[in-house]
């Protein structure tokens, strides 16, 4: 064969062995198009609805005030917060802070609630909504006046009246504010999203991965480590500071609050169907499948943990008796996080623009 021919056809060959090497190519458009559609409307339409729905309960637990209304009042709630957990990393844009108003998450659901705070409100008759005391109302604040005693303490309570109104008052406000909430991504900012599908700053794909991240980090040491006591510098576990104590869901919100953050991770539609994600992402960049491939290593270790989390137990007392498997699901977590955040961060060459003070 002529050495030209021979030099052409075995530089080709290398050539198509490379292409076929390469990580295949990703389009952020599609990725931004399947969380904007599939994951992020149709939670905050769900969360809107629940919000609705728990609205109604507690407008007419304000009519009956008897034990079945209370019940269908404190269902309403746990439904209202299961769905808000899905969508509560929102964040950014709509649910940034803007003037007075911080984030959706530190006006709908802020917590340890201030129950000192809330009381005086109560005594006082002052049900003022636009302080800065925004652990006096939200969700959380909503779960102390559904859940802080017996149904009979609660509904023989001699000052029901003002207590109901109260309610009545901070579950309105943050129907408001859910509804303003999705008005605006219904309306200008889904396509502002969509449009800004780069990686600076302030793209779409950097505030949702940062959102992302955080949110991941306030689950391993706020609804987790804290209580447990895990935290440098705590002298033991501090089981009052847990999420939604009140209703005694904390473990239930704690373990569904990871599985949403996973979801997320992975791009599942709110049907629960395969989309493109963040997985996807990482395997289009080189070391990405490497990456992916310890995430996930890492992710089945974790649900092995969690098999062993007695769920059918309290939080409170879990946290004060250092279940070993609680212990290791966030010591597992601390493990995941310099490949979740500063692994992924760097090949995807995405900036992380807050501080948890982690070092990751």
């Amino acid at each position: 064969m002529n050495k030209k021919l021979l030099f052409l056809f075995t530089l080709l060959g290398l050539l198509f062995n490379v292409s076929c090497n390469q990580p295949p190519a990703f389009e952020r458009s599609s990725f931004l198009e399947n969380y904007a559609h599939n994951i992020v409307l149709p939670s905050i339409e769900n969360v809107v609805q629940m919000a609705h729905n728990l609205q109604k309960a507690t407008t007419n637990l304000g009519k009956k005030r008897d034990a079945e209304s209370l019940k269908l009042a404190q269902s309403a709630w746990d439904q209202a917060y299961s769905a808000w957990l899905k969508m509560k990393l929102l964040n950014f844009g709509p649910g940034g802070p803007e003037g007075r108003r911080r984030t959706i998450l530190e006006e709908v659901g802020l917590w340890p609630v201030d129950v000192e705070g809330i009381e005086e409100k109560i005594q006082t008759g002052d049900f003022q909504l636009n302080d800065a005391k925004r652990n006096t109302r939200g969700l959380l604040a909503a779960e102390y006046l559904l859940f802080e005693e017996t149904p009979a303490g609660i509904l023989q309570s001699p000052e029901i009246d003002k207590r109901l109104d109260y309610l009545n008052l901070i579950i309105e406000k943050l129907v408001l504010q859910l509804d303003e909430l999705q008005k605006a991504w219904q309306n200008d900012y889904l396509s502002k999203f969509l449009q800004n599908d780069g990686t600076e700053v302030k793209s779409s794909t950097t505030l949702m991965f940062n959102e992302m991240v955080r949110c991941f980090e306030a689950l391993r040491d706020v609804q987790l480590g804290i209580p447990m006591g895990l935290i440098a510098g705590q002298s033991g576990p501090q089981p009052e500071l847990a999420e939604a104590r009140f209703s005694k869901n904390s473990l239930k919100y704690l373990l569904a609050g990871y599985e949403n953050l996973i979801s997320f991770w992975e791009g599942k539609k709110h049907t629960e169907e395969d989309g493109i994600g963040w997985e996807e992402y990482l395997l289009s960049v080189e070391g990405g499948p490497a990456l992916v491939e310890n995430i996930r290593a890492r992710l089945v270790k974790i649900d092995d943990i969690i098999d062993r989390i007695p769920q059918d137990q309290n939080f409170e007392l879990l946290a004060v008796n250092d279940d070993p498997a609680l212990t290791e699901f966030y010591h597992e977590l601390k493990e995941l996080t310099p490949y979740f955040k500063g692994a992924s961060s760097s090949l995807l060459s995405l900036a992380i623009t807050f501080s948890s003070g982690d070092g990751d």
